[in-house]
């Protein structure tokens, strides 16, 4: 075996964290798709959710790719848990996090959104319900993270990386949800900046695991 092979992880390992990548690239092809699909949609002006919500014309067939990514998610979540659960325990409750994240979003084509101006159903409710789980955990498992890197010898850059994320997601976050409250436009363009800086996140994160997961070192001391 030579020394990069030894550096590896087990290829069923590598699988389950690559769908850290594969995962966000399904979600792009979803909004591209769903959004050419849909006469006049506006990524600039309208949500995400707007593509699924209840009587969408293509509901159907984006809900089966979107539950793929949230199983995917799943994946890479247990993945990245197993390959850092003994390196920091920040970065073990940010893996933790994707796996609730994963399972909250499969809750999504059970509970589609309500039509904009359309009174609030049940359904809608609890689409909302999960929307604010889904933002919530993405928001600490990624704060998580940037602290755990933080701690750990050689991923300052990640850790520094992970920080600038999560600047960049709360930011657009409280934006939104400013203009969703208020009815202004832009609504679509603060919550693709906000899903981006998670998708690149995932995906940076991935990288890094695939690349040098079997040679992280333990976390520094404490002073």
């Amino acid at each position: 075996m030579t020394p990069s092979e030894a550096a590896r992880l087990p290829i069923w390992l590598r699988l389950a964290v690559a769908q850290g990548i594969t995962a966000p690239v399904i979600y792009l092809g979803v909004i591209v798709v769903g959004g050419a699909r849909r006469p006049g949609y506006s990524h600039l002006h309208q949500a995400v959710s707007e593509l699924t919500e209840a009587g969408a014309p293509d509901r159907v067939g984006l809900n089966i790719a979107l539950a793929v990514m949230e199983l995917l998610t799943v994946a890479f979540g247990l993945g990245y848990f197993v390959a850092v659960r003994q390196v920091d325990r920040h970065l073990a409750a940010s893996a933790a996090l994707m796996v609730v994240i994963g399972v909250a979003g499969l809750g999504f084509a059970r509970f589609p959104m309500d039509p904009v101006d359309a009174p609030i159903t049940f359904d809608g409710g609890m689409h909302l319900v999960l929307v604010s789980i889904s933002a919530v955990a993405a928001i600490a498992a990624v704060l998580l993270a940037a602290l755990g890197w933080r701690r750990v010898q050689g991923t300052r850059g990640l850790g520094v990386f992970s920080f600038a994320m999560l600047a960049a997601m709360v930011a657009s976050g409280v934006i939104s949800g400013y203009v969703g409250a208020n009815g202004g436009p832009g609504i679509g363009v603060w919550q693709r900046i906000n899903t981006g800086a998670f998708g690149l996140w995932q995906v940076a994160t991935a990288l890094f695991l695939l690349q040098r997961g079997a040679m992280l070192p333990g976390p520094r001391p404490q002073a």
